[in-house]
């Protein structure tokens, strides 16, 4: 099988609502994608910044989602740079599609 591993950093809200929705979404006032670090790494990286340069620090959980590389394809997927590091942004409306295929999801405190 060919997995590609993503990383998310998260709030305690997303967190719960995973917990609740078993999904990804975007909420009110937020970007309309949702953007996932190819690297565990790479999410820690983010996190200490975020931490260094913020007022209040909002990341608590990291999220590590595995996908088909093919769902990704089919899905439209974006590659970008995200502070640095390579990730993958998926838009809104394909955030459904998204969840679907997602095959394991662990969550963890940072």
């Amino acid at each position: 099988m060919n997995l590609q591993k993503l990383y998310r950093a998260v709030s305690d809200a997303e967190y719960k609502d995973w917990e609740n929705k078993s999904e990804f979404r975007t909420a009110k006032n937020t970007l309309e994608a949702k953007q996932f670090f190819k690297t565990e790494g790479a999410v820690r990286d983010f996190i200490n910044q975020s931490y260094a340069t913020a007022l209040s620090f909002p990341y608590l959980f990291v999220m590590e989602i595995h996908v088909l590389k093919t769902c990704l394809e089919n899905l439209n997927a974006d590659y970008i740079k995200l502070d640095t590091h390579e990730a993958v942004s998926i838009d809104e409306d394909e955030l459904p599609d998204f969840n679907k295929r997602i095959t394991f999801v662990e969550g963890y405190a940072i």
